[in-house]
């Protein structure tokens, strides 16, 4: 399974990588801002897409801690999130789509927002698009195995809940597909819902918007997969509607989507299973991934719990900034038991065997080092490769 620390770029030095170790943590997400990966003044476009240059230093970095984190055999995914404050005045430049809202909210509520519109193809193809290739391209040189994105925007950003796709450019596209003879200006920001849901059209409309978020997935993910067919690419929220199941969907295939919950959050493991089914139930190239607060939610015996009882059930876990957690010893070991609890038996129901493999190179031939920190056994380990 991924055990799976999600950390600020900076914070992966030598030392933390040994907690990591001690943890068992076998995954890190290295977090920065798009921000502070791209340097959004030189952001232009060519063609049909937006070119971006690196900030170097920020790279830079990256990149040590990825190769630092990498061999010691930990997996290295890289974590972008967004902060509206610092990604505006550039989304304005290139010409975006705001998000409009409609109907029913719990967190979002109706009006205009500032913040992209989930179908924005400045922000999506275009900036993480940009992004994302950029991750491919230093995968093939860098131990990087993964770009992922956290969707619950910042400073003034909005999550894309079920209400949030009613923008002009979007709504327009799908009354003409329908061939709905109604025009925007008939139909203006607030009437939008209602209109849908008075006509009956509304369950017909989420699952079109769904379709459109699955088809932003998919060309994001055959561009990077284009250039690195082995990329995995996720989201944070995973949340049960329009976009995060479209959008899942479209990054999954021949690789599987990350997807992140935070319903361990608040809740433990109880639900993890039932969340897991329920997720990769429908989405079948879909990863689960339970996540955890420590900093406020657990205690060092209940986090154990928590974390043993998701091994056991989707069989991965993230935590969410541990870097304090992480080196504590307490925690340390709590982790460390949370996977022992958890190991499955092997094929032979004998206790596994703690083994660790590398690939290195020979006269330019790759060989198979195993190696183990036991002295002896009483039966021979099997190897299936």
């Amino acid at each position: 399974g991924i055990r799976a620390a999600w950390l600020n770029y900076r914070l992966v030095d030598d030392e933390m990588v040994g907690h990591l170790i001690e943890a068992r943590v076998n995954a890190v997400f290295l977090s920065h801002g798009f921000h502070d990966l791209l340097d959004m003044e030189t952001a232009r476009w060519e063609g049909d897409r937006i070119v971006v240059d690196p900030r170097r230093v920020t790279l830079e970095r990256l990149i040590t801690n990825t190769r630092r984190a990498a061999r010691h055999g930990i997996h290295v995914f890289w974590m972008a999130n967004y902060e509206l404050d610092q990604m505006r005045p550039h989304l304005q430049r290139l010409g975006y789509q705001p998000a409009l809202t409609e109907g029913p909210y719990r967190f979002v509520p109706s009006g205009p927002k500032e913040d992209a519109a989930p179908l924005d193809p400045v922000f999506w193809r275009g900036i993480t698009g940009a992004h994302g290739e950029l991750v491919a391209l230093l995968s093939r040189e860098h131990p990087i195995e993964g770009t992922l994105y956290d969707t619950e925007h910042y400073d003034g950003g909005i999550m894309y809940l079920q209400n949030c796709g009613f923008s002009d450019a979007t709504f327009q596209v799908y009354l003409n597909s329908r061939q709905v003879k109604r025009s925007l200006e008939s139909l203006p920001p607030g009437t939008r819902y209602e209109f849908l849901n008075d006509t009956g059209r509304l369950p017909d409309y989420y699952h079109y918007l769904e379709e459109q978020a699955y088809r932003q997935g998919r060309e994001l993910a055959n561009r990077w997969r284009a250039i690195n067919p082995h990329l995995i690419s996720g989201v944070w929220p995973l949340l049960d509607n329009w976009f995060s199941q479209g959008f899942l969907r479209g990054l999954g295939g021949a690789v599987p989507s990350l997807g992140f919950s935070g319903v361990e959050y608040y809740h433990g493991s109880d639900q993890s299973r039932s969340m897991a089914e329920f997720s990769e139930s429908r989405n079948t190239n879909l990863i689960y991934m339970p996540g955890f607060y420590p900093p406020y939610a657990y205690a060092v015996d209940q986090l154990e719990h928590h974390v043993a009882q998701a091994l056991h059930a989707p069989g991965n876990y993230w935590m969410l900034s541990p870097n304090a957690e992480l080196r504590r010893p307490e925690y340390q070991k709590a982790l460390s038991s949370a996977y022992k609890a958890a190991r499955p038996a092997v094929a032979n129901d004998l206790p596994p065997v703690d083994l660790r493999f590398r690939v290195e190179e020979s006269d330019d031939q790759p060989f198979l080092t195993v190696e183990t920190e036991k002295t002896s056994f009483d039966v021979a380990p099997r190897l299936s490769l």
